[in-house]
C-alpha cells in the first residue's frame, strides 16, 4: 500500500502528549465543531475521535448522496454474486494472524483485544458472548478463558447489540452496525438470528413495505421473556447526512422477525431497557429527542416531560433490578453540558441527581452506558470513557480505574456493561481494549482478552525475509508488533497507530506513526523512528528541527513510505512532498510548494516508490489528483487526466514490470474503483468490482492486481479485465485497509479493520 492510515490514541496519548509538551488539555470540544488540524492546537479525546470519524467518512462520502449504508449493503449483496478465486483446483485461503489479544508493555490493565460494543451471557450455561465494534461476535464458554469466532459468514462484522432469548438460550438475536451517531458505522446489515447458539445464522429482517434492514445501526435488542416471538429493537435508519445519523425507530414483531411494525418513529435510538419484573415496562434513549416509556410492551411510548427533553445529546437509561420504580437516565452532548436524572416512582417526578463533569467525563455524544446493581438500587455503575460507581444514586462518584497511563485497572472508552444479578457484585466491562471482569465490585479486575482478535489496523508492514514478523498502527490500542506467535506486542504507545514499515535491507530500523501534532504553532506529522529494532526506544523524526515546518495542511492519516531499493531515502505528504536520503533524520521538500486545489481539506494521502525502477514516485491527494516524479522525487507532473473529480485517491501501485504506468483506487461510490494509468491518462477498470470505496492495491505482476475494499480483497489474474472474490478464510464484510508484498517468501499480507492481520501464499499466474 502507499502508506495512509489513521488516529493516535485517545485517552493514553492525551496524558502522553500532555506530559511531552507541557499543555494542558480541556476536555471539551464544542458539539457540531469539525475538527481541523489547521486551526486547533491539541484536540482533547472527544476532539480525536471526531477527528477519527472524519477521516474515515472524507474517503467514503462522494457519490453516496447520503445512503452510505444502503449502498453498502447493496455491494455485500453484489459481492456474494461474485465468482470465488479458484487455484489448482483449490481455493486459496487466508490465515489469520492475530493479533489474538496485544501484550501492553507491562500496563496494569494486561493484554488489549479491540473495541468491543456489547456483551451478553447465558449465565445458567456459563456462555459468555461479545460482540465487536468490526470484529464479528465471539463466544466463550469458559468465562473468557479463551474464545471462538462465531459469526464468520453473517455479512458484516460489525456489531450493535446481542440478546439472548430468556427461554432457549440457543437463539441468539444480533443487530448489526455499532450504536453510534456517527458515519463510520455504516455497516449495518440488519437483524440476525441463530437458533444453534452461533453455529449458524439467518437474516430476520423481515419482509414487506416495513423491515428493520433500514437500520443502519442497532442500539438494543428486547425479547419478550413470556413470548419468544414479540421482539422489539431500536437503532438509527440509514441515511447519513453531514457525517451523522439524525433519525431511527423503533421496532416490534409478534412473530420473530417475519415482519415488523414501527412503534416509535424518526427517534434516533441510543437504548432500550426492560423491567426484570415487568415485561410491559420498557424505557427508551432518543438522542436529542428524550426519555420514552412503554407501559404495553413497546406498542405505544410516551417522551417523558419532566425528564430534560429537546437537545439533549445522547441519551442512556437503566432501571433497577430490584425495584423498576428506579430508573436513571443520562443525557450527555457536551460533557460540560452532561446531566444525569433520576425517578424514583416509575417517572412521575424526575431529579436532576449531578451534572457536568461529574456526570461524564467526556465524549457521551460517543459511549455511554449505566447499569444498576441486581439489588441495591441507589448502586449504579457508569461506563464513559472511563467507569465510575455511585452508592448514593448518582449524587456522588467514584472512578474505578483510576487515572489514565500505565496504572490503570481497565482500558477507556466504555461501551458495555452487563451485571451478573445472582452474584450482584460481579460485573464485566466492554471497551475500546476489550473484557474485563470483576468479581467484587470494581476494586479488582481481571483481563479476559485472551484469544479475542478484535483489533482494528490502519496499516501494516511486513519483514523483508519472515513472515512471522509484521508490524501494525491500531485504533486506540497504538503501534504493536508480531515477532514469533498470534499474541502481539506493544512497540510504542502512540494512542492510536498508524503507517508502520520496517527497513527492507536494516531491519533494525523501524517506523511508526501518530496523528499530526500541534504545539501551537501549527500541525505537523508525527513520524516516530527506532534504529534498535522493532522494540524501540522510538523517537520524533518530523518537527521542525528535521526540516518539516509546522502549519502545513496535513490530514488525520500522514502518508509516508520508504525507496525499497534505496530504504535510506524516504518520502512524506502534508499538502506537498518532503523527501529524506538520511533514513529521515532530514527532510527537504521537493516538488510543488502545493500539490493539492488549495482547500483546508485538500493533502496528500497516499504516496508509492515503483519497486522496478525508484526513479518512478506516486503521489495521490484528496482531491483527486495524481502527481509523478521519474527523477526520484525532484521534479513532478500531475498526471491526473482522466480521473473523477471529488474523489480521494486512497491507493497507487506502479506496475512490477514498467514503472511507468500504474494502477489508483478510489474512495466514495458511483464510479469505477479501480483505475489503471497507461499512454498519459488513467482509464475506469471496473471488471466486476462491487460499488464499494477500494482502500488498497497491489499489482504483483504485470497481470495480477489485488484489490482490498470495504467488503472484502478481489483479484484479477488478467490487468483488471475481470475479478474474482479473494476472500476464502476470511470473514465475511470484512474491511480490508492495507495490502503488502513479500517477495522473498511470496506472501500477502492483509490489514483489516476489525479482524487483524491475515496472509495467505500467492500463486504465480
Amino acid at each position: 500500500m502507499g502508506k495512509g492510515v489513521e488516529r493516535v490514541s485517545a485517552a493514553v496519548v492525551i496524558a502522553w502528549l500532555a506530559f511531552a509538551s507541557g499543555h494542558r488539555i480541556s476536555a471539551d470540544n464544542p458539539a457540531g465543531r469539525r475538527p481541523s488540524w489547521r486551526s486547533a492546537r491539541i484536540l482533547d479525546e472527544e476532539g480525536l475521535i471526531r477527528a477519527r470519524h472524519e477521516w474515515f467518512l472524507s474517503s467514503r462520502r462522494a457519490g453516496s448522496d447520503g445512503r452510505l449504508a444502503e449502498k453498502r449493503f447493496a455491494a455485500v449483496r453484489s459481492a456474494e454474486v461474485l465468482p470465488l478465486e479458484v487455484s489448482r483446483g483449490t481455493a486459496a485461503k487466508w490465515v489469520p494472524r492475530g493479533p489474538y489479544s496485544s501484550t501492553f508493555g507491562g500496563w496494569r490493565f494486561g493484554n488489549v483485544a479491540g473495541r468491543v460494543s456489547c456483551l451478553a451471557k447465558d449465565f445458567t450455561n456459563n456462555i459468555l458472548y461479545v460482540g465487536s465494534a468490526s470484529g464479528g461476535i465471539w463466544k466463550s464458554t469458559n468465562d473468557g478463558g479463551s474464545w471462538s469466532s462465531v459469526f464468520e459468514k453473517g455479512g458484516t462484522q460489525t456489531i450493535g447489540a446481542i440478546a439472548l432469548d430468556p427461554s432457549d438460550s440457543k437463539t441468539i438475536w444480533v443487530g448489526t452496525g455499532e450504536n453510534s451517531s456517527w458515519c463510520e458505522e455504516y455497516f449495518g446489515i440488519g437483524i440476525l438470528r441463530s437458533t444453534d447458539g452461533g453455529a449458524t445464522w439467518e437474516s430476520r429482517n423481515g419482509t414487506g413495505a416495513t423491515t428493520v434492514a433500514d437500520l443502519s445501526t442497532v442500539a438494543s435488542i428486547i425479547v419478550d421473556p413470556k413470548d419468544s416471538e414479540h421482539i422489539i429493537v431500536g437503532g438509527r435508519w440509514r441515511g447519513c447526512t453531514a457525517g451523522l445519523y439524525n433519525a431511527g425507530a423503533i421496532y416490534s414483531s409478534d412473530d420473530a422477525g417475519a415482519t415488523w411494525t414501527v412503534r416509535l418513529g424518526n427517534v434516533p435510538v441510543t437504548r432500550i431497557v426492560s423491567d426484570p419484573k415487568s415485561s410491559k415496562l420498557l424505557w427508551a434513549g432518543g438522542s436529542d429527542r428524550g426519555l420514552y416509556k412503554s407501559t404495553n410492551g413497546g406498542d405505544t411510548w410516551t417522551l417523558q416531560t419532566s425528564a430534560p427533553k429537546g437537545d439533549v445529546g445522547r441519551v442512556d437509561v437503566a432501571v433497577a433490578p430490584s425495584n423498576g420504580k428506579y430508573v436513571y437516565a443520562l443525557f450527555g452532548s457536551e460533557s460540560s453540558k452532561a446531566q444525569l436524572w433520576r425517578t424514583t416512582d416509575g417517572g412521575a417526578r424526575w431529579s436532576k441527581m449531578t451534572a457536568g463533569r461529574n456526570a461524564c467525563d467526556g465524549q457521551c455524544w460517543y459511549n455511554m452506558i449505566l447499569a444498576v446493581h441486581p439489588t441495591n438500587p441507589n448502586i449504579v455503575y457508569r461506563g464513559t470513557i472511563q467507569l465510575y460507581k455511585t452508592t448514593d444514586g448518582g449524587a456522588h462518584w467514584a472512578n474505578l480505574t483510576g487515572s489514565w497511563g500505565a496504572a490503570q485497572k481497565v482500558h477507556q472508552d466504555t461501551h458495555a456493561l452487563l451485571i451478573d444479578r445472582s452474584s450482584p457484585d460481579t460485573f464485566y466491562v466492554g471497551c475500546d481494549g476489550g473484557v474485563w471482569k470483576t468479581a467484587d465490585g470494581g476494586v479488582n479486575f481481571t483481563n479476559l482478552n485472551s484469544n479475542l482478535s478484535l483489533t482494528q489496523f490502519y496499516d501494516i508492514g511486513v519483514h523483508p525475509t519472515s513472515n512471522d514478523i509484521i508490524v501494525g498502527g491500531a485504533q486506540d490500542n497504538s503501534s504493536l508488533a508480531r515477532t514469533t506467535g498470534n499474541t502481539w506486542a506493544l512497540t510504542e504507545v502512540t494512542g492510536d497507530g498508524f503507517v508502520s514499515i520496517i527497513n527492507p535491507v536494516t531491519t533494525d530500523t523501524v517506523y511508526t506513526a501518530s496523528y499530526p501534532w500541534d504545539s501551537g504553532n501549527g500541525a505537523q506529522p508525527s513520524v516516530l523512528r527506532s534504529t534498535n529494532g522493532i522494540g524501540g526506544p522510538y523517537g520524533w523524526i518530523t518537527d521542525e528541527g528535521n526540516g518539516i515546518p509546522a502549519g502545513d495542511r496535513i490530514g488525520w492519516v500522514t502518508p509516508y513510505t520508504l525507496d525499497p531499493r534505496t530504504p535510506t531515502t524516504l518520502f512524506l505528504g502534508t499538502h506537498r512532498i518532503y523527501r529524506s536520503t538520511d533514513s529521515g533524520s532530514i527532510w527537504t521538500q521537493v516538488g510543488p510548494a502545493d500539490m493539492t486545489n488549495g482547500g483546508q481539506d485538500d493533502y496528500l494521502n497516499s504516496i508509492v516508490v515503483a519497486s522496478s525502477n525508484s526513479q518512478y514516485v506516486y503521489a495521490g491527494t484528496t482531491d483527486s489528483r495524481i502527481w509523478r516524479s521519474t527523477d526520484g522525487g525532484t521534479n513532478w507532473s500531475d498526471i491526473s487526466k482522466g480521473l473523477p473529480d471529488g474523489r480521494v485517491i486512497n491507493d497507487i501501485a506502479a506496475d512490477p514490470s514498467d514503472a511507468g504506468k500504474a494502477f489508483c483506487v478510489l474512495g466514495g461510490f458511483g464510479t469505477a474503483h479501480l483505475y489503471e494509468y497507461k499512454g498519459g491518462s488513467w482509464t475506469a477498470r471496473t471488471g466486476g468490482l462491487p460499488d464499494i470505496p477500494a482502500t488498497t492495491v497491489l499489482a504483483l505482476n504485470a497481470k495480477t492486481i489485488y484489490v482490498g475494499t470495504d467488503v472484502g480483497v478481489f483479484k484479477s489474474t488478467n490487468r483488471a479485465v475481470a475479478f474474482t472474490q479473494f476472500n476464502t478464510g476470511m470473514p465475511a464484510g470484512l474491511v480490508v485497509t492495507d495490502l503488502e508484498y513479500n517477495t522473498t517468501t511470496r506472501t500477502i499480507t492483509a490489514a483489516t479493520y476489525g479482524r487483524g492481520a491475515w496472509q495467505i501464499q500467492a500463486t504465480a499466474q
